[in-house]
């Protein structure tokens, strides 16, 4: 049984070093039951993913050209970026009140 252990110790540790790499935060663990707690772990895992693209996408539109961004694929983009946020905070909202 130690072996197992030190296994499900290792992945665990390499997920989290995984998620650094990436610049991504440190999982929060989720309750393995049906519930409140597991619900509000994934929604708090969500919005950190949410963020992350939401920062990705506007450190990809500001490094494209002014011509870049004034055209089809900015202006889509940007308004995605838009979209996004605001379903993010809807969500934030929704946790809070959870």
């Amino acid at each position: 049984m130690k072996v197992m252990q030190s296994v499900r110790e290792r992945v665990k540790l390499m997920r989290r070093a995984e998620l650094l790499r990436k610049g991504l935060p440190a999982s929060s663990a989720i309750a393995s039951m049906p519930g409140k707690a597991r619900w509000n772990g994934a929604l708090g895992q969500a919005l950190d993913l949410m963020g992350m693209v939401c920062e990705e996408m506007q450190a990809y539109q500001e490094e494209r050209s002014e011509s870049w961004k004034e055209g089809e694929r900015g202006t889509a983009l940007l308004e995605r970026i838009e979209e996004l946020e605001e379903i993010r905070e809807c969500l934030e909202g929704y946790v809070a009140l959870g």
